[in-house]
């Protein structure tokens, strides 16, 4: 199948900027909604990603008004699954995160709530399981680890702003409940910080980003002592209003974004987490003023949303001299002068075992790209793990196993749109397995396969 004029529509809008290095943005899909109210200049704003446990792939994406989530299993066809509202419709800042089957969101402005969506019915439909504002009217952030849900600058409607509040699941994973709240730090009753805004976690540890107070680090891994502070960076090169953070796959780095024109990056050593020092610091058009949103860390690269440059791409393998290798622009309105206020791309989301990499643009929506020359780490996990490869090649469906094979197989297909076109069972012995499907018109397929040593998801394309 050919997406000829598809790739030429895509080109038009805009081109990845090569910088002579072995990496390339590839724009494989967008989606807008057009019709949405522009009501502060901008449409959408945050990002995360959800795959199934039958591999598909789940974007979810705030706007003003609601949470959209739009399939991108197939990335040259997004395709809208359902829609969830928000208390607020006129929200500028959304936030996600998963658990499980799980979206955890909340939003922070107006009167606003704590959502719990259940997404274990895509692609039929989502269904909310909790909206409530009990313990969250609005929050900025949200993250989840270790069987915890971390609200940043949680409003609470009778105790007001709440630094952090920390939030456990002793009624379920659809029913959060408060178990810390993290309080004003104060000394000789002057404010260190007055609030968090934002926070990564891992491993019982909590790097809170506290705007101009800089970097604060907590440990949480014991329930009953609440949240101890380990360290903090509250003066370093280039620093402005500390932003967000993410943590190295080794635990051993941590970049740190200020969002103030101009600032750079921070790569932070964590060898001795009670003294965090800089490493490095990096960025793109730094000269122009530009500002470093949401950094995201996998294998050796770092992904970051950097509004008016868009998505840009660092290799970190050497923490004290990280090096740009590619760049995307999503807002191809700005022009190269001197960057003014906050337009273009919020987030991103790197982590499908695909490859496939997702971003928003606070104007344009959602962009689905690939990067020439890498395979996710992800992936390759992916690949150790499964015990069986599979393919549709003309009207047959072929299975290779890994070892031979004895015992039942399942076999369905469903199209782009995940309605079921064939299903068949039957015993089989020995390495590949070979079926006959029904003839298929050119177009994308999901072949899924169910054996005793495992599931295999297999997403194609028949050509004609």
């Amino acid at each position: 199948m050919k997406f000829l004029s598809i790739y030429i529509i895509l080109a038009l809008f805009g081109s990845a900027k090569l910088l002579a290095q072995p990496y390339e943005f590839e724009l494989v899909g967008r989606w807008t909604n057009k019709e949405l109210p522009d009501l502060k200049g901008q449409r959408f704003n945050d990002i995360w990603g959800w795959e199934s446990p039958e591999g598909r792939e789940y974007v979810i994406l705030g706007s003003l008004d609601s949470t959209y989530f739009i399939e991108v299993t197939f990335p040259e066809h997004p395709v809208v699954r359902d829609v969830v509202a928000g208390k607020d419709t006129d929200c500028v800042h959304r936030d996600y995160k998963v658990l499980g089957s799980y979206c955890y969101g909340v939003a922070d402005e107006g009167n606003s709530s704590l959502q719990v969506i259940d997404m274990s019915y895509l692609p039929d439909s989502v269904h909310v399981v909790y909206d409530s504002d009990e313990f969250c009217r609005r929050a900025h952030n949200i993250f989840i680890a270790d069987d915890r849900v971390f609200l940043a600058t949680n409003l609470h409607k009778v105790w007001g702003s709440i630094p952090m509040t920390v939030m456990g699941f002793d009624k379920g994973l659809d029913n959060p409940r408060p178990i810390h709240h993290l309080p004003r730090l104060l000394i000789d009753s002057v404010a260190l910080f007055t609030h968090v805004h934002d926070v990564y976690a891992r491993d019982g540890i909590a790097y809170c980003s506290n705007g101009p107070a800089g970097l604060y680090i907590y440990d949480y891994s014991d329930r009953n002592a609440g949240l101890q502070l380990v360290s903090s960076l509250t003066s370093y090169p280039d620093q402005g209003y500390n932003h967000s953070t993410w943590l190295s796959d080794d635990g051993k780095t941590l970049v740190m974004a200020d969002e103030t024109h101009g600032m750079r990056l921070k790569l932070i050593d964590l060898s001795d987490i009670e003294s965090p020092e800089v490493l490095s610091t990096f960025g793109s058009n730094t000269d122009l003023g530009s500002i470093p949103h949401n950094p995201f860390i996998l294998g050796d690269l770092c992904f970051v949303s950097y509004y008016h440059d868009g998505l840009v791409l660092f290799d970190i393998a050497n923490p004290e001299e990280p090096e740009m290798v590619a760049q995307y622009d999503t807002y191809p309105n700005n022009k190269d002068t001197v960057y003014d206020g906050y337009e273009g791309c919020w987030g991103t989301y790197p982590f499908f075992r695909s490859g496939n990499i997702v971003a928003s643009d606070m104007t344009h929506g959602l962009f689905i790209f690939k990067l020439k020359g890498w395979e996710s780490p992800l992936k390759r996990e992916q690949d150790e793990e499964q015990l069986l490869r599979a393919e549709l090649r003309n009207d047959k469906v072929i299975v290779d196993f890994k070892a031979p094979y004895d015992g039942q197989i399942n076999l369905a297909i469903f199209d782009s749109r995940g309605r079921l076109l064939f299903n068949e069972g039957s015993h089989f012995i020995g390495h590949r397995f070979e079926s006959d499907v029904p003839e298929l018109s050119s177009g994308a397929y999901v072949v899924k396969l169910e054996t005793d040593v495992g599931t295999e998801v297999v997403k194609t394309v028949k050509a004609n």
